[in-house]
């Protein structure tokens, strides 16, 4: 079985992409992020991938199956399994049925507990292909009860002190995962348009986000007592900022674990690790359980792949540059131990 990775992975032998970044006629999207998608003629994904994309792009061509559904193509069997990460977010596995070969790819995934998506499944394999964003020994995440206490503490501070709280999320993903944690908190919430949109796809799949919660009215302008703005980081240009009296601002993000160089970076006066990707410690536990015989990391840091290896797992990062394609080929008994 061969693969070709190139700005995304490729099937030769199905003609199927993953996560392709150019349009392509054929590709797996795993979830609806901007660095994940492109205006492909034909994809592949969950029902409410398909949604989200249709959101962003107005018009979405695509065949959708559900979290462990087969698919049987050309003497091969694929299925997708939830991912933690976002709503609709999909791992793939990909079996090949003469010779039992079972191939992974990730997307990014989030192993922590999501409020918002299905939790991630780790998937046996005998090749996994896994994202490595937080791929360096530091990026140790909080657990969710310690951060979202964070993120309490932040806004009673502001509160206290007759400012605004915002949080900035991005529209896709966080901010939905950070609105549930507020309006648990007892907070109402106020977001703009951007935020909005995602939300009705999220309440249309079944996510219940009890409390008040409402998009900002820039027009009418009312602010109810205690609410807390939620907002992704681009809208700091925009009126819905702007209408705010004395903001004081959090970005939520997994590179606040970084140092306090972090928050400087994202102009904002404070930074809480709440991430929706799986920290160092989670993808090494993906990697171990998966049973893989033979790991590639992508997108992220090489230095998982390296860690993997002095634990004696087969694991090397892939990377090219534009032009440039790297193409694997394996095959089971390859895997096997002498």
């Amino acid at each position: 079985m061969d693969i070709v990775f190139d700005r995304g992975l490729h099937l030769p032998s199905l003609d199927l992409w993953m996560d392709s970044l150019r349009p392509r006629n054929g590709c797996w999207v795993s979830h609806a992020h901007t660095d994940h998608i492109a205006s492909h003629q034909d994809f592949l994904a969950t029902g409410a991938t398909a949604d989200l994309m249709a959101l962003r792009y107005k018009r979405a061509v695509g065949r959708h199956i559900d979290y462990g559904e087969p698919v049987h193509a050309e003497g091969y069997r694929i299925t997708l399994f939830p991912a933690g990460h976002c709503l609709g977010s999909s791992q793939m596995l990909v079996e090949v049925e003469t010779t039992g070969l079972r191939v992974v790819y990730t997307g990014d995934f989030k192993l922590l507990h999501n409020p918002t998506a299905a939790d991630c499944a780790i998937v046996s394999c005998d090749v996994l292909v896994m994202e490595s964003t937080f791929g360096e020994p530091h990026f140790i995440f909080p657990d969710t009860e310690e951060a979202v206490h964070t993120l309490d503490l932040f806004i009673k501070q502001c509160l206290n002190s007759g400012q605004v709280p915002v949080v900035f999320g991005y529209s896709l993903g966080k901010a939905q995962e950070a609105l549930w944690h507020l309006l648990n908190l007892g907070y109402p919430v106020r977001y703009d348009h951007n935020v909005a949109g995602v939300v009705e796809v999220y309440q249309r799949w079944g996510v219940d986000f009890p409390g008040d919660h409402a998009q900002f009215d820039v027009e009418r302008p009312s602010w109810p007592r205690g609410a807390v703005a939620l907002m992704p980081p681009s809208a700091r240009r925009g009126p819905f900022f702007r209408a705010l009296h004395r903001p004081r601002t959090a970005m939520l993000t997994g590179w606040a674990v970084a140092g306090p160089e972090a928050s400087f970076h994202y102009h904002t006066d404070a930074i809480i690790p709440i991430s929706d990707h799986a920290d160092f410690p989670a993808l090494v536990r993906y990697a171990q359980e998966s049973g893989a015989g033979r790991i590639y990391t992508v997108n992220g840091s090489p230095k998982l792949a390296a860690h993997l290896r002095k634990l004696h797992i087969d694991a090397q990062h892939l990377t090219t540059a534009d032009s440039d394609a790297v193409q694997l080929s394996f095959a089971l008994e390859a895997l096997q131990p002498a």
